[in-house]
């Protein structure tokens, strides 16, 4: 299972300079989310691939916002 803190809501992936993809968690599942495929589930292995693969991710945290 892969852990992070509780404010972390997902990744946005920044795939090759062409197009988004995401990972998210659903309970204890973690999903590569890719408009260009099927979501996938991922092991804690596949998501540091992801991360290593692609440096220019973001995480997407829970926060107050004024928007």
């Amino acid at each position: 299972m892969v852990s992070a803190p509780r404010d972390v809501v997902g990744i946005l992936v920044n795939v090759r300079n062409v197009h988004w993809a995401g990972i998210t968690r659903e309970g204890p599942y973690v999903f590569y989310v890719d408009s260009q495929h099927l979501p996938v589930e991922i092991t804690q292995d596949s998501f540091a691939c992801v991360l290593d693969d692609h440096p220019m991710s973001f995480m997407v945290v829970r926060g107050d916002s004024d928007l």
